[in-house]
């Protein structure tokens, strides 16, 4: 994530032709479009570590104007 200094767990959800991919945070939720010279190889051993963030959606909630 450009914005925060750091690695972060990722799993790439899209790997068009071009420079960038579009990635999913596994540990901390979200996804984001990153650079793919940004991208490194994870040791084999952080592959094992379950994933610290879930996936979920808000059953009836709705934004404040309504869209």
């Amino acid at each position: 994530m450009p914005e925060y200094t750091g690695w972060f767990r990722a799993e790439i959800v899209n790997y068009p032709e071009g420079e960038y991919c579009d990635v999913r945070f596994v540990d901390y939720g979200g996804y984001s479009s990153i650079e793919k010279k940004q991208l490194k190889q994870i040791r084999a051993d952080f592959v094992t570590l379950p994933f610290q963030a879930q996936e979920c959606f808000l059953y009836g909630i709705q934004p404040i104007n309504g869209e």
